[in-house]
């Protein structure tokens, strides 16, 4: 999520020629991935609490926090279409793949009776939505494609930049949302076409 918010901030600074409405979106996205970093670190201090552990005194702890969103904008940089590349990478990859952790998530920390826990991964799914159909919606403005067309598969084909961006990355492990996916306005065809795609060494 901290990533995430960095990622958004960093896509205003570098679009400044996008559409006035998407770059409100974005902020609106940043805004919600700001929240969500806040209660993810609330509740890891009530768990910790509550188990008398003892809170480190850096919210985020003592580990050196990952890199590898920053990484994967490597490719958006070198693409053609900077924006659009953007659009994939982050809203119908990373984001795409957090509709399938959230729930996964909720549904271990319900089985654990961490009802708290729970309702906020539930909260981070429900907005992880819009921030897809943000990206869905935008992406097929950009290229004058018609809404509700099956043409995202072919424009996340052409924009999304591997090997960081690639469809299989656009899911979680040991569950899919396709329902998720319809209610963010995917096609039938890229909601197919993400459940079946396979990692290229897993290919070989």
């Amino acid at each position: 999520e901290l990533q995430a918010i960095e990622m958004f901030a960093w896509a205003l600074l570098r679009f400044p020629e996008a559409p006035e409405a998407l770059k409100l979106g974005l902020l609106r996205t940043l805004e919600e991935e700001q929240s969500h970093c806040r209660l993810y670190l609330q509740r890891a201090k009530a768990i910790a609490a509550a188990s008398n552990a003892s809170c480190p005194p850096n919210p985020l702890g003592s580990t050196p926090l990952s890199g590898y969103l920053w990484s994967c904008l490597d490719g958006v940089r070198q693409a053609e279409d900077p924006l659009s590349a953007f659009l994939c990478g982050i809203g119908l990859t990373f984001e795409a793949a957090n509709l399938d952790h959230s729930l996964r998530y909720r549904d271990i920390f319900l089985q654990a009776g961490d009802q708290e826990t729970a309702a906020v991964l539930q909260r981070v799914h429900d907005e992880e939505v819009h921030h897809v159909r943000l990206a869905n919606v935008w992406l097929r403005r950009l290229a004058g494609a018609a809404p509700g067309s099956s043409e995202d598969l072919e424009l996340y084909q052409r924009h999304a930049m591997p090997p960081a961006f690639v469809l299989y990355k656009a899911r979680g492990k040991g569950f899919f949302g396709e329902a998720a996916r319809r209610k963010a306005g995917l096609s039938e065809e890229m909601i197919a076409a993400v459940k079946t795609a396979r990692s290229e060494r897993k290919v070989r």
